[in-house]
């Protein structure tokens, strides 16, 4: 039933709207209904634009990793690139969606139409590579290095995403990010932090002395 899946995408967007409110090209979009989805924007094409507790019906594609309904939004005139309310993380893009809900083949689909791996997220100014860095997502990590992400992008608290990736403890996503172009180990965060000091910092002191010795080199 289509409330129930959006019941339990709203909890894991964070979302805290009425999910029974939602607009119908939402509802589409999370059934996977194609018939549906171009029958209600024939009707209503303003619908493609209209943000709800979960964002946009682009952010309910991207949320569910669904590869086929972000071709018909985009075939039926949906601004994919556009940042757009997307609920408790203000203007965000569909691939800032697609990429903090760890879905590889969405975020895959959307960086081969060019579109906004440098695009800001409102809550926190983070960029795609941030959101694959804080939740872990090493081969997310990867696959944006490939598209060339900007390592020496630096949210809201001056962290880059080797920051975070240090923060948290997580060594092979750090070796991921080393491996890409730019020197990430000496950028200072707000707090003045390399990487290699917020991972000390956070206890963490095995990737600590990893990251210490491969400044060294």
């Amino acid at each position: 039933h289509a409330t129930c899946n959006l019941d339990a995408w709203t909890l894991a967007a964070g979302g805290e709207g009425d999910v029974g409110a939602l607009p119908a090209a939402h509802v589409a979009v999370a059934d996977g209904d194609a018939s549906a989805l171009r029958r209600t924007v024939a009707e209503k094409p303003a619908l493609l634009g209209v943000s709800s507790a979960l964002g946009t019906p682009a952010h309910v594609a991207a949320l569910a990793g669904n590869t086929s309904m972000l071709a018909l939004l985009e075939e039926l005139g949906a601004k994919l690139a556009a940042p757009q309310s997307s609920g408790k993380y203000g203007a965000s893009t569909a691939l800032h969606t697609a990429t903090r809900h760890g879905h590889h083949d969405a975020v895959a689909w959307l960086l081969g139409r060019g579109l906004g791996i440098e695009a800001r997220e409102e809550h926190g100014n983070h960029t795609p590579l941030h959101l694959a860095a804080l939740f872990g997502h090493a081969a997310l990590t990867r696959l944006l290095a490939e598209h060339r992400a900007d390592t020496a992008a630096a949210d809201g608290r001056g962290d880059t995403a080797l920051h975070l990736a240090a923060r948290f403890g997580r060594a092979g996503l750090a070796e991921v990010l080393l491996g890409m172009a730019g020197d990430p180990l000496e950028v200072r965060n707000r707090l003045g932090q390399t990487p290699t000091e917020a991972a000390a910092a956070s206890g963490h002191a095995e990737l600590a002395g990893l990251l210490a010795r491969r400044r060294e080199l």
